[in-house]
């Protein structure tokens, strides 16, 4: 069993505020936003001195906060414990690429369950790997053929800036 001797815990400052994030011995298993107020590009880790994968991280994050398309994570996500939903859901979810959105019902519809808006909104906002795992590109349907923001666990004002920084500027409603 898996206890917190195999985990590394970490914070990495960005432009959004501090991560805090877990790797345990399989992979990412936790990347959160913690304090809003710590800023720079520091990584401090709890328990060790320095780990390869959170370097990799914090460069990952570097790209994407230069406003440019890091592309897949290098680095394997842990899944472990996570409902099957949410496993199929993360997966589909990482195929949403920088600059893109999708919708909770559109979401929904490719996983095969097209009245399933609901159920993927609460997996989406049950997310812990934020940014790696897009779910702040997932909007509402909103009127008149325009996205809505919807919800974001990190907060809407983050949530924006996210979404800005990747491009969008006129065309989601409440931007």
């Amino acid at each position: 069993m898996e206890g917190p001797q195999d985990e590394l815990m970490f914070s990495i400052g960005t432009p959004i505020g501090r991560l805090d994030g877990i790797f345990s011995k399989h992979g990412l298993k936790e990347l959160s936003l913690g304090s809003k107020k710590a800023r720079s590009n520091e990584v401090r880790l709890l328990g060790e001195l320095s780990d390869h994968r959170t370097e990799q991280l914090r460069e990952y994050l570097s790209v994407y906060f230069s406003g440019r398309d890091p592309g897949m994570l290098p680095l394997p996500i842990d899944l472990s414990g996570l409902s099957d939903l949410r496993k199929r859901t993360y997966a589909e979810l990482s195929f949403v690429g920088f600059g893109a959105t999708t919708t909770y019902s559109d979401l929904a519809e490719r996983l095969g369950m097209p009245k399933g808006a609901r159920a993927i909104g609460t997996a989406v906002g049950a997310n812990p790997y934020l940014l790696v795992i897009p779910c702040h590109r997932v909007l509402s349907k909103g009127k008149g053929g325009r996205s809505a923001l919807g919800g974001f666990g990190a907060g809407l004002d983050v949530k924006r800036w996210l979404l800005a920084l990747e491009g969008h500027m006129n065309d989601i409603s409440g931007l």
